[in-house]
């Protein structure tokens, strides 16, 4: 009791000094980050979800084990008593000021807006002693807020946590490749009719064949897609635009995948008119002309889609190109030879589907763990027997 009376008399409450004790012990046992995490400042989200994504990144921190983290209970406690709001405090100065309050090394401030169907998280790490700016972490999410609060703050605290060595691998990531076939009798080719309008027909000089299932001698599938599911992911879309041409009355590539928000450059290389008519499930539809003299045109999907959807010509019923509008870049279209892989794939186990247009109502899955270096999955449609429902996975 000697102890405690010492440090009241020092002018430490009770609350304080527990507070104290907590930390010392935790260095004592070889644990020397000590860390606050204050309220986000919310713009277009509402108090209560701030406060609730909060916790939920004071949470995540605390399991990573880098910090020894202050209970939310205790430091609501001591900034009560010294009449202070955690709203609002976001600045060196302020943070500073609260961290020396509640006798910890660093300081977590930040804020969480909306923007349409947006969220942005940013948040910064501050030293107490000096106020500079340790680390600093942002994370976009498309969607619903359940989910950035269910895989959104763990990245967050993920960037805050990790030092710049892990951060590196955590990026880099692993590589996933694999090879997609067809194990069964193919179906017969089909001819394309395309004498409806002149200038597709005389775009070729031989045959067109139908596009939804290209398949060598072996068995090989080429333009199939294989994706990963439930990937945390905040690196945001691609600069680049991916691009979608009509070329002899054709869609090409047949098959392609995209991050939401990331730019669609349409082309019309035809002298003739195309109409371009998106189907998706989630994001708006859309349907314009494109005249012989419209040679590009640039959208976007502003939402992440589940499974691929296709995009169509209604002026020539023939054209349709399938595409998959992912929260994330990990994903491939086969080669011609079935062939696909996938770089920097965070370190985790996942759910990975291959997608195949004649299959689309039956993918195949696997559970895959990715670590450093290469992980290898191969995948294989089957034809299915009379009676059979599901598509055999080898």
């Amino acid at each position: 009791m000697l102890f405690f009376e010492i440090l009241v008399r020092f002018g430490l409450t009770m609350k304080n000094v527990s507070i104290l004790l907590v930390f010392i012990t935790a260095i004592l046992q070889g644990q020397t980050k000590t860390i606050a995490v204050l309220d986000f400042d919310g713009d277009g989200v509402s108090q209560s979800e701030t406060r609730t994504l909060t916790n939920r990144l004071r949470d995540e921190m605390f399991k990573t084990g880098v910090y020894i983290v202050l209970e939310r209970g205790k430091m609501d406690e001591v900034l009560k008593e010294q009449g202070f709001q955690q709203v609002g405090c976001i600045t060196s100065e302020c943070a500073v000021q609260v961290g020396r309050m509640l006798g910890v090394q660093q300081m977590v401030t930040g804020s969480i807006g909306k923007v349409g169907t947006v969220y942005t998280v940013s948040a910064r790490i501050f030293d107490v002693e000096t106020g500079k700016i340790l680390k600093s972490a942002n994370y976009d999410h498309i969607g619903d807020i359940g989910q950035l609060l269910l895989i959104g703050m763990k990245d967050v605290a993920k960037q805050l946590t990790i030092d710049s060595k892990a951060k590196k691998v955590f990026i880099e990531g692993g590589t996933l490749k694999g090879h997609v076939k067809f194990d069964g009798k193919p179906p017969k080719k089909k001819t394309l009719r395309m004498g409806a309008d002149p200038v597709c027909g005389s775009s070729h000089s031989g045959p067109v064949y139908t596009e939804n299932f290209k398949i060598t001698d072996d068995g090989s599938m080429e333009e199939a897609l294989v994706y990963l599911r439930n990937v945390s992911y905040s690196g945001g879309a691609p600069k680049d635009s991916v691009v979608l041409d009509q070329k002899g009355c054709i869609y090409k590539p047949h098959i392609l995948g995209m991050v939401a928000g990331q730019k669609l450059l349409i082309k019309n290389s035809d002298a003739t008119l195309h109409n371009i008519h998106a189907m998706p499930n989630v994001n708006k539809e859309f349907n314009f002309a494109m005249p012989k003299v419209v040679k590009e045109k640039t959208t976007s999907f502003s939402k992440s889609e589940e499974d691929p959807f296709y995009i169509k010509c209604d002026v020539h019923p023939w054209m349709k190109s399938w595409m998959l509008v992912s929260d994330h870049p990990y994903f491939a279209v086969t080669d011609a030879k079935g062939n696909f892989s996938i770089e920097g794939i965070p370190a985790g186990t996942y759910e990975v589907v291959c997608w195949q247009e004649k299959f689309k109502k039956k993918p195949l899955t696997a559970s895959v763990k990715i670590g450093d270096g290469e992980t290898v999955q191969d995948f294989t449609f089957t034809r299915p027997k009379k009676g059979q429902k599901k598509i055999i996975i080898k």
